[in-house]
């Protein structure tokens, strides 16, 4: 695959940054918040050792994740422009899947030092991310299959992930991660909108393909609403001040449309994130960043703002 022509050819170091942005770090915000979280109300503590490796298991969750989605995906991300490395030509094929396969291991050998039991859950995720995007299975595509494994996978299975890495197991985590799978449902059914054009040109099927924009963006705020009201029962007080600090935004993208939604699912993320800082200062370093490096790569490579 011949980079984007309207893109100068790379030196080196580019390079280096392209393959590391196939990960798509921003993305890696949206898995580290829930982890992270799962293993503060689990008694976590900040900076130490295991704090660490879950940073370091979100990142190659990530990888794992969105490297095969993006293998599957590329003529769809084209089309609906994400800009990304893959689908600009950037990254190579067989390049990309060294990258995925090595973060497919990578986050089992690092889920196996937390133990054994988040060493199975991780097995899980990475499970769950290749039904979601192989052709063989491609949940994606199956409307309320995609919308489940968004809401138990990327929500719920992430936040046990961060509870089992202290070992110690509790009833009430079946309870605690309620709020996380409504949120990361909505806000999945949130990220299918702007897409839908793209997405009926390559002959996916999401919610908002097959009932319409109205009808999803409905169900999506009624998740929402139903998160951040359970999260005040469930004593998981970041979901509902993520909730209240993003409800102009997403009320706002309702009126207006298009990209909007684009714009309240990203205040979502960042607060959600920010929250994490009131237990764990530190993080903001992490944060920081990401956010930073991000925008100078976008800014000098693809010459967009960006975030």
């Amino acid at each position: 695959m011949e980079p984007d022509g309207k893109y100068k050819r790379s030196g080196f170091l580019t390079r280096i940054f392209d393959h590391i942005f196939f990960l798509r770090p921003l993305l890696i915000l949206p898995i580290w918040a829930p982890l992270l979280l799962g293993y503060w109300a689990a008694g976590g503590r900040g900076l130490d050792i295991i704090f660490l490796r879950l940073l370091l298991l979100g990142i190659l969750l990530g990888g794992s994740i969105y490297g095969i989605n993006q293998l599957y995906d590329v003529e769809g991300d084209r089309l609906n422009r994400k800009n990304l490395p893959l689908a600009l030509g950037f990254v190579s094929r067989p390049a990309a899947w060294v990258i995925t396969l090595l973060c497919d291991i990578g986050a089992l050998v690092v889920a196996g030092f937390l133990g054994p039991i988040t060493a199975i859950l991780a097995a899980i995720g990475v499970a769950m991310g290749i039904l979601y995007s192989h052709p063989r299975w491609r949940f994606k595509d199956k409307p309320w299959a995609a919308l489940a494994l968004n809401a138990i996978g990327h929500g719920a299975l992430v936040y046990v992930i961060g509870w089992s890495s202290i070992g110690i197991f509790s009833w009430a985590i079946f309870l605690r991660m309620i709020p996380y799978a409504l949120a990361y449902g909505g806000v999945y059914l949130v990220t299918t909108v702007p897409d839908a054009e793209g997405d009926i040109a390559t002959g996916k099927r999401t919610l908002t393909v097959i009932c319409g924009e109205t009808r999803t963006v409905a169900l999506a705020y009624i998740l929402i609403i139903a998160a951040s009201i359970s999260s005040i029962f469930l004593s998981e007080p970041a979901i509902y001040l993520t909730g209240l600090f993003s409800a102009p935004f997403y009320i706002y993208a309702a009126i207006k449309g298009g990209r909007n939604y684009v714009t309240a699912n990203k205040v979502a993320v960042l607060v959600l994130n920010l929250c994490i800082c009131f237990y764990i200062f530190q993080y903001i370093i992490f944060l920081a960043i990401i956010v930073i490096f991000s925008r100078i790569y976008y800014s000098v490579r693809l010459k967009i703002r960006y975030p």
